[in-house]
């Protein structure tokens, strides 16, 4: 249980990184707005830069035989969104969002929620794993955790909720990361080299779909060459770290 408190740190760090982005675009609308899409583009690179260099051949040195698992998380996670949860992209417009019913808010929230269980799963399984790709993973949920937060509250404001409502949902989506961060830390048995495996599996697979299918396309919205560039940081980011990460032999 030595890595019992990092698990717990990062956790709430993710939860409080989350409420961070609810508390801005409800008090500070116009600013969230100004640096959400920057968010989301540094994000994007650095949590596909971690999928592809740290969790992807740590997967595949030692599990290759649950490599397969990836596209568990990676299909599920595009069904539920693209026939249960209708996709919310951050640059529509007020008018736009208010179209919105409160049942298609509440049902893209899920998916967020979805998505939360997978964060808190990457950083319990992770730390489960091994003390670095706890690490990694932390570094790839509290990146977008911010810019999740306010889109969350967002979908739920312009859907028709009260403040109050929204508010109150978005950060009981928040929560559920840091909370199933502790489970699946508890849960796993480390000495079990093929359930850790699997459990990696399904971390990577969401990983490559949130990094690839969700902030991608929200970066590339805005023309121009600074989300590149920003994309280009996330993935220097990533490729610098793989400096201190494993050599494998």
């Amino acid at each position: 249980m030595m890595t019992f408190l990092p698990v717990f740190l990062t956790g709430m760090a993710a939860f409080v990184a989350n409420w961070l982005g609810i508390w801005l675009v409800s008090r500070h609308g116009a600013w969230a707005k100004r640096f959400e899409h920057d968010l989301i583009s540094v994000a994007a690179g650095l949590v596909v830069g971690i999928a592809f260099l740290h969790f992807g051949p740590e997967l595949a040195h030692h599990a290759p035989e649950q490599f397969a698992w990836m596209l568990v998380p990676f299909l599920s996670l595009y069904v539920l969104e693209h026939h249960f949860a209708p996709h919310f992209h951050h640059g529509h417009s007020h008018d736009d969002c208010q179209n919105h019913h409160k049942q298609v808010g509440l049902m893209t929230a899920i998916g967020f929620g979805v998505h939360s269980v997978f964060d808190g799963l990457a950083i319990g399984a992770g730390f489960a794993y091994d003390w670095q790709i706890g690490m990694m993973a932390a570094l790839a949920i509290l990146v977008h955790e911010i810019p999740e937060g306010i889109a969350t509250y967002a979908i739920l404001r312009y859907s028709g909720h009260s403040e109050k409502a929204a508010f109150r949902s978005a950060l009981q989506v928040a929560a559920i990361t840091p909370v199933m961060a502790i489970l699946s830390y508890m849960v796993l048995p480390t000495e079990r080299q093929d359930v850790l495996g699997w459990a990696m599996a399904l971390v990577t697979g969401s990983l490559f779909y949130i990094g690839a299918a969700d902030l991608l396309p929200e970066a590339a919205h805005k023309p121009g060459w600074r989300p590149t560039l920003l994309i280009l940081a996330g993935l220097g980011i990533a490729y610098g770290l793989t400096l201190f990460g494993h050599h494998h032999v």
